[in-house]
């Protein structure tokens, strides 16, 4: 299983603590990044070739070489670093072996792709026959937004797709997608494809939840969503601008949304939705940031609801529910990540 990280990555204890879960499955862990596999791993093309993932050229014979013979069409191999590859490796000259899984803890941001090398070693992980593994809390299918008194309700799925390329199941969680689903019809079209799992009325109710989601595509928008603009000029606090980014910090709030607004070109525009915010009843909270315990007067909180998902393009192998995640804020801060220092990780508490 190839964890495929970014260089001087800082969310590496995690990573080690995932890496450790695997492996007590008999599954080795290796790492990599764009910028490493570019000049260090091999993709085996139908024909036979060994290609260099970086070029997708002939990859160089100390590389070829090291490939079997008869390797399946499509295999991915990458060397067998036990370690961060900005970090020391246990084995400097290490040999390459075949990748089953790829783990994106990359890619997520185009800071990510610095040269053509990485989106043509981003391409040829896409094409290769390994499984690829979305990073939980960025790859979001939809949000679900339902009123409660400490915050709202996220649902994210995560996917595992054995059937490539794979990077649609990435981008199937941008903003985008998110406001689509929110479109009258949207939702029905599941209806049929659910095997009556899943009514008419349900999708009726499981829209009524959403908070309001309009395009900013110039040819898609309504008289509806002209009328949210202009209401969001005129009250920005109760709107905020989403790109098709992930990780947080690419929000547009407040007066801020509205200067966007009326500046932005048609074409610029198109690169964002617009939301209405929601804005729970806050509450107050001790959380304990750097070592410290903090009381705040005011917060409120994010419940994300975790799935699994494994097919290979024909049928379901797994599809179930695993776990969730909630973080909690100050009211004061527009953005809710936890490595950015925005939001604690917390516990749900029913009552």
């Amino acid at each position: 299983m190839l964890f495929l990280t970014q260089a001087k990555e800082r969310n590496v204890f995690d990573q080690l603590g995932l890496a450790a879960q695997v492996q007590q499955h008999d599954v080795q862990v290796v790492w990599g990044s764009l910028d490493s596999m570019s000049t260090s791993s091999v993709l085996v093309l139908p024909s036979g070739q060994h290609v260099l993932v970086g070029t997708e050229q002939p990859a160089p014979e100390a590389l070829s070489a090291q490939v079997p013979q008869g390797a399946p069409q499509w295999s991915l191999w990458a060397p067998k670093l036990l370690a961060t590859p900005d970090g020391p490796s246990k084995m400097p000259h290490a040999p390459l072996v075949r990748v089953s899984t790829v783990y994106f803890r990359a890619g997520y941001t185009p800071d990510d792709y610095t040269n053509t090398a990485a989106w043509n070693t981003r391409r040829s992980i896409e094409r290769s026959d390994a499984i690829k593994v979305r990073r939980a809390q960025v790859l979001e299918l939809f949000l679900l937004f339902c009123c409660l008194e400490g915050g709202y309700c996220m649902l994210s799925l995560i996917f595992l797709f054995s059937q490539c390329p794979n990077v649609f199941y990435q981008l199937v969680g941008a903003k985008k997608v998110q406001q689509v689903l929110a479109a009258p019809g949207a939702l029905e079209h599941f209806v049929e494809k659910s095997g009556g799992q899943f009514s008419t009325e349900d999708a009726s109710r499981l829209r009524s939840s959403f908070a309001g989601l309009w395009s900013l595509t110039h040819s898609e928008m309504g008289p509806e969503a002209h009328t949210a603009v202009q209401d969001a000029k005129a009250h920005p606090e109760d709107y905020v601008m989403k790109p098709q980014r992930e990780g947080g910090g690419n929000n547009f709030y407040g007066e801020q949304l509205a200067e966007k607004l009326n500046s932005m070109k048609p074409a610029q525009l198109s690169a964002y939705i617009l939301m209405k915010r929601i804005k729970p009843q806050p509450l107050p909270a001790v959380v304990v940031k750097g070592g410290q315990a903090v009381f705040l007067s005011e917060t409120v909180e994010e419940i994300g609801t975790y799935g699994a998902f494994l097919g290979d393009g024909t049928r379901d192998v797994c599809n179930s529910y695993t776990g969730m995640l909630v973080r909690t804020k100050g009211t004061t801060s527009d953005e809710g990540g936890v490595a950015k220092g925005y939001a604690v990780l917390d516990s749900a508490f029913a009552v």
